[in-house]
């Protein structure tokens, strides 16, 4: 994980993937406590396709 930014309910969490590209998502703040999720930490992303947001920027 490469960044891990708190908000009031949930947080921003930013993952660099091997291929150079970012995966952003946002995480209840209960499960990053639950996870003890910490910026240089190996994770694993899981997600609903229905529920991602592919976006390019030019």
């Amino acid at each position: 994980m490469s960044s891990l930014e708190a908000g009031q309910d949930s947080s921003e969490v930013l993952i660099a993937l091997a291929s150079g590209e970012a995966l952003c998502a946002t995480v209840p703040n209960e499960q990053v406590a639950e996870q003890k999720l910490r910026v240089g930490m190996a994770v694993t992303a899981c997600f609903n396709a229905d529920r991602a947001i592919v976006a390019t920027l030019c």
